[in-house]
């Protein structure tokens, strides 16, 4: 959660001014501060879940430029201390009469399935919205751009990342997380280390500490003797990863978060290392099912865990379905899933609910000759022919007026298709963007009926 806060505020990270930084971001940093300082506590899990909920409200809004930008990976951010939360309650009322240390057992319990589920869920759905044509394609995949990323901010050899490759290693993270969860928490390390160096280092931190929470339970005690025993090797390996990053790093931002990011990636996998085995022996790397009965606690608690999975199994479903297409895993997939183009190599365009998506596509622009006017390719303000969500739409169109550029266009919104005249002059194209709704959870700018390059 700090290091969410560090990269949402930019180039102010320290920043406690509210009119630079909003008040959603101070909350957020403080229930995260808490956390750190007194350790795991309920009111502090409530906590996190306000200011998350907060901080989602405020960025959905809309109200601030600086802070509209709906990341995928927010959901999971505040799905998880809600569910923990709500699972802590439920299970605290149905084993209100149990002792204590029984109560315990089912609280944790309860809240390590909430946080297993939704590792699995968002893990799956990364995979499958990869599996479209573009991502697939080396000259528009995402795989593609993050590799070249990756290699330019940290010196490292330009060594292409293949689609497929890129595919079957996420997707083997949650069959390994289930059945090898040891070597699945380290094959998680290693695969958040490379995409959390090229920028999501808050998301990837997350899922890295989400992995230890597949070890079967093993005693503190036993936790606590291989710890004194090995600390010099995390110091060691803290100093040497240190000293690496320091003298790799070429990136354009502050690079400290990035030791803190590291950091991570070094303790969990220390304590994935030095994990005592749910019975205090060094094992852990056998193939085990998950422990029966699969729902934990009673009905209640088990009625919540049936909604949970539904809530979060819609969101990863929503591009697919037509509902939306943030907070549904689908970042850097390259997925497309409109009327222009619909490029997943396994779901198909028939389980789309609506008759037509909400976005504005721009057929083409014209200058007042008829002639196609052909925009700088670095202009991300210019109304070109593609697709675009209202808000963007709108966005570009305000845009072209100030510039008091002549322009003509025709589009299609809603399956209607229509022409206007010269946008400067044109009351029904001003009538026609003023009555577009605002739909943030869509996508801003796409390529038409082009193969999608990476967009987040």
């Amino acid at each position: 959660m700090l290091l969410a806060v560090l990269r949402a505020r930019g180039g102010q990270p320290l920043a406690i001014d509210p009119s630079v930084v909003p008040w959603a971001y101070h909350a957020l940093a403080l229930a995260a501060g808490s956390l750190v300082l007194f350790g795991p506590r309920l009111i502090l899990l409530i906590a996190a879940a306000g200011s998350w909920i907060w901080v989602l409200i405020y960025i959905v809004g809309g109200s601030d430029p600086k802070y509209s930008f709906i990341a995928d990976e927010f959901l999971l951010f505040a799905a998880l201390p809600v569910l923990g939360a709500l699972s802590a309650g439920f299970t605290l009322v149905e084993e209100r009469d149990a002792a204590a240390p029984e109560r315990d057992e089912a609280v944790d319990r309860g809240q390590l399935w909430q946080l297993r589920m939704c590792t699995l869920v968002a893990l799956v759905f990364a995979g499958l919205h990869k599996l479209n044509v573009d991502f697939m394609a080396p000259q528009t995949s995402c795989a593609t751009l993050l590799g070249r990323r990756l290699a330019e901010h940290w010196s490292l050899p330009a060594v292409p990342l293949p689609p497929l490759g890129v595919v079957l290693a996420e997707g083997l993270a949650p069959v390994l997380l289930i059945f090898y969860p040891r070597l699945g928490a380290l094959w998680l390390v290693v695969l958040a280390a490379g995409l959390g160096h090229v920028g999501p280092y808050a998301f990837n931190a997350l899922l890295v500490a989400l992995a230890v929470g597949f070890l079967p339970t093993a005693p503190g005690e036993a936790w606590a003797r291989r710890a004194r025993r090995w600390w010099p090797a995390l110091l060691v390996a803290l100093l040497a990863v240190g000293a690496a990053s320091t003298r790799l790093y070429q990136g354009p931002d502050a690079w400290w978060p990035y030791l803190v990011f590291e950091a991570t990636l070094v303790l969990v996998a220390w304590l994935v290392l030095i994990y005592p085995g749910a019975g205090g022996r060094s094992s852990g790397w056998r193939p085990a099912l998950p422990a029966r009965p699969w729902l934990p606690g009673r009905f209640a608690h088990r009625s919540l865990c049936g909604y949970a999975v539904l809530f979060m199994t819609l969101h990863g479903l929503s591009p697919y379905l037509g509902l939306k297409f943030r907070f549904s895993f689908a970042m850097l997939s390259n997925l497309r899933a409109d009327d222009d183009r619909w490029n997943s190599l396994v779901v198909p365009r028939v389980v789309h609910l609506r008759a037509t998506d909400p976005l504005v596509h721009v057929l083409g622009a014209y200058d007042l000759a008829g002639e196609s006017i052909k925009a700088r390719a670095r202009d991300r303000d210019a109304l070109r022919p593609g697709t675009y969500g209202p808000q963007e739409f709108r966005r570009r169109y305000e845009e072209a007026v100030r510039r008091g550029q002549p322009l003509r266009l025709q589009v299609r919104y809603l399956g209607v298709e229509r022409g206007f005249g010269d946008l400067r002059f044109a009351p029904d194209l001003r009538a026609f963007v003023a009555g577009l709704p605002r739909m943030p959870l869509f996508q801003g700018a796409l390529s038409g009926s082009r193969p999608q390059a990476c967009v987040h």
